[in-house]
Formats: structure tokens, sequence, C-alpha cells
């Protein structure tokens, strides 16, 4: 057994069978019966390995390689066993430090071949939130969390009590996938408040693990996440917010009438070319190079083809409603009476504001109104403009920061890694990524955070994740 010098941490996902009898917490009254059937998948592990020095590093990563390789199928109990062997592992993690993540044997072993070992920083990164907007859900695009990490599928029944009390049943079955008895779209309200439960439970199960916000950020409708998170909105008014929203849009506008347009090119040329367009107007302000235009669907196709002949990039967005437009004037009255109708508290977190592209900082009541929600579905997403306040108010974040998107799939990280002020020694990841296993995702991430030093709690995301802790 490797000992001296280092300490090691593995963090393994069993599957739902073997680590039912483990978990202290009942699976929550809303849990569906797809939860508890589902049939055992892969093994997702990562092996963190960590030391007072790269040389203690190094030999422990060679004892490892020993050590799986006499063990002819090592499963995810001998990996718990291998982790739990030691006292150290249930300490942080020394200076020196290597990880990699597999779903396999062989892959991890290959992977643990080729890692790299790193210095962490002495000091503490500091942890911003983002959360996504609309184009990155899918139906299911939380169903293998629900059912892996307890954390996270407490968060998601919750929020389905409250959504259930209300009268409205659909949330649940777009973040676990259950089956369809149509192949009729979801309705917006289902998509929506999926969207922002999954977004909060993805937080809820990143402060479990000791990953906390210092800062939080939406783009679009994950904004209402980050009101929540920051404490701005309680849950249950973020809930409704979301809900409402959704439905007055779908019950009032037209649906598939009007579009987005993402456009790669130079943002300024993109705003003079709109000019031309009586039912077009810009809807994102992503970077100098980057923008999202919405309004009349004829108007987006045309658009569209205009950049197909000027060989600009530019991808049409999967929505039936171009927030952010004159579509949603229809809605705007209904929008400010219930803004009046939650209650607004100050922010204990602060919170990056962008509909102004400000950063509320906390006890700031001055920001976010009861008008606020009305123009957030009305005036255009000021990302650029957010990240710029966000970047002066804070240099450290952008030259060492964690930027950790909090979605089902990484919409924003790819604006922020283009962005000029945000530095190289900042670390990027994202919590999904869409058509991929949620648990490989996670230890991947995991895998990342801890050589960058991420502030996190190993015990208890091992303890989620492998579904066993030793007391």
């Amino acid at each position: 057994m490797p000992d001296g010098g280092s300490s090691t941490t593995v963090i393994a996902h069993v599957t739902p069978a073997a680590y039912t009898n483990t978990l202290k917490d009942p699976v929550a009254p809303f849990t569906s019966k797809r939860a508890q059937e589902t049939e055992p998948g892969p093994v997702a592990a990562i092996l963190g390995l960590s030391g007072d020095s790269a040389a203690a590093v190094e030999e422990l990563r060679e004892r490892y390689l020993r050590l799986l390789a006499d063990d002819p199928e090592p499963g995810a109990k001998s990996l718990v066993d291998i982790a739990y062997g030691f006292d150290a592992c249930r300490g942080p993690p020394e200076k020196y430090r290597a990880a990699v993540s597999g779903k396999s044997k062989e892959e991890l072993v290959e992977n643990l071949r080729s890692a790299s070992i790193v210095a962490v920083p002495e000091r503490s990164r500091k942890v911003i939130y983002l959360f996504s907007g609309q184009g990155g859900q899918c139906y299911g695009m939380g169903g293998a969390l629900y059912r892996a990490v307890p954390t996270f599928r407490e968060a998601v029944d919750q929020c389905q009590e409250t959504l259930v009390s209300w009268g409205f049943t659909d949330m649940l079955p777009f973040i676990e996938g259950a089956s369809r008895s149509n192949e009729s779209s979801p309705i917006l309200e289902a998509e929506h408040t999926a969207l922002f439960v999954l977004e909060y439970a993805l937080a809820r199960m990143w402060t479990a693990w000791g990953v906390r916000a210092d800062v939080v950020l939406g783009q679009s409708l994950g904004e209402y996440t980050a009101l929540v998170w920051s404490g701005v909105l309680s849950l249950e008014d973020g809930l409704k917010l979301v809900w409402q929203r959704a439905r007055m849009a779908r019950e009032r506008c037209a649906r598939d009438s009007s579009g987005m347009l993402v456009i790669t090119a130079d943002r300024r040329v993109v705003e003079d070319m709109i000019r031309g367009f009586d039912g077009l107007s810009m809807v994102c302000y992503n970077c100098d190079t980057n923008a999202i235009v919405g309004g009349d669907l004829e108007q987006i196709m045309l658009m569209e083809k205009i950049c197909q002949e000027k060989r600009w990039w530019c991808r049409r967005v999967a929505v039936p409603y171009a927030f952010h437009t004159s579509c949603m004037n229809p809605i705007l009255d209904e929008l400010l009476n219930l803004g009046k109708a939650v209650t607004l508290s100050l922010p204990v977190t602060p919170v990056v504001s962008a509909v102004n592209g400000v950063v509320v900082e906390a006890g700031d009541a001055s920001v976010v109104t009861s008008e606020y929600f009305a123009h957030h579905a009305r005036r255009p997403v000021l990302f650029q403009q957010s990240i710029d306040s966000l970047v002066a108010r804070d240099a450290e974040l952008a030259s060492e920061g964690i930027w950790l998107e909090l979605g089902p799939h990484t919409t924003i990280l790819p604006l922020i890694k283009i962005h000029g002020a945000v530095q190289e020694g900042s670390v990027q990841v994202g919590s999904m990524r869409r058509g991929e296993v949620g648990e490989e995702v996670l230890c991947q991430t995991l895998a990342r955070l801890y050589c960058a030093g991420a502030p996190a709690d190993w015990p208890s995301i091992f303890q989620e994740l492998a579904g066993i802790a030793r007391k």
C-alpha cells in the first residue's frame, strides 16, 4: 500500500443497484420507477494523487499502476477499498497533485500513465457559477445525475413537490427522461422550469461538495437561477416566475413565428445590418465577434441567408419564441404585476445583472426591483458588458478564478474562453455536456478541479458518487 509523503483520493461512482442499501436518505416521494429500475451502467471513477513533492506523487503513481495491474478486474468497490485504505485521503490534498478519470480499468491506467503532475497555488481560487440560458437543454438531460447523485436528486424533488402543489406535473419527466406517450414537443413551462431546476440542483450539488460560489452570473433564463442563488429571490418565487413567464409566452405569443440567430462576425457590423430590418433586434451581446439577433422568423431566415452569402458562421437557436425582443411585448404588463407579487431580498452573494451589465454587490437593493423581470424579458442580454464589469471588479477572478458552468451543456464557456480579459491562468469547466454520460463528465471536471486546487470537500464528494463512506 502506498504511504509516506503522499496521499490519495479515489472517487468512484457505483451503479444505483450497488449503493441502494448504503444510502441513509431514502428516495424522495417523487422519484419515478425509472430511477429505481435503471440497469447498471459503466463505472466512472476519478483517481487523485497528492504529495509534498513531485517526486512523491511520481512514486505514488508507479505504486498505483502496479496495484491496478495486480487486480485483474478492479470494480467500483475495490477502488473504494483502495481509497479508504489510507487515513491521509480524509484530509485535504497536498501541494503537488495529479488526477485522472476513467470509466474502465484500462482507461484509468492509460490516463494515469500520461497524467501531468502540477503544483497547486497556495492561495485558494475564487469560484464563479455560470448559469446557462436556453440552447443546451434536451429531454432527459439530468437523468443520469438524478439517479446517481442524492444531493442533486433531493433538490430536484424539492422543486417537483412545489410545482406539483401548484398543479404542474410536467417538469420532472423532462429532467429524468421518463418515457413519453407521444412525440409532441413538451410544453414551454416544462422546458423552462426543468432548465431552472437542473441548474438549481447543480448549484446545490457543487455547494454541498465544497465548491462554493463567490459570485454568480446567469445568461438569459439562467439569470433566474442566479438571482435565487444570490438570495434575491426565494426558491419558490424563482420557480413561480419561470413557470408563469413561460405560461404567459405560450398563451399570448405566437409560437414559431419568431426566432433567434447566432452570428460569428464583427458585432458592430451585425448591429448596422439589422437596422435595415424592421422586425429584428439584438438579443445577446456575447463578445466582439459573436452576437445573437432575434425577431420575426421570416426576417431571421433572410438574415441567415445573407450571413451564409457573406460566409459568416451562423446557426439558428432551437427556440419557439424570441425572448429579449418585441415579440415579448404581449406579456410585459403581466410580468410587471408578477414582479410586484414576489419578495425581493438583499443579495447575499454578489450577482451579475446581465440586464444592466453590472455587478450587484451583496446588500445592494437598487438594481433588482419589481420592474426587473419585465425588463429582463424584453431587453437584450448584456453578456459581454457583464463580463467586462466583473473582470474590472475582480482581476483575481480573471487571472486565476474557477469559472464553473452550471447547465445541461457548455454554452457560456466558449464565450468566456475568447473574452480577452479572462486569462489562461483561470480554469473553465462545465458540469455537464450534452450527449455524454453525466457521471463521466463530472469525474473529468472533478479531476481538473483537483489539480486546480479548487476548494472542495473530497470525502463528501466520495460519499455522493460512491455511496459508501466508512466512519
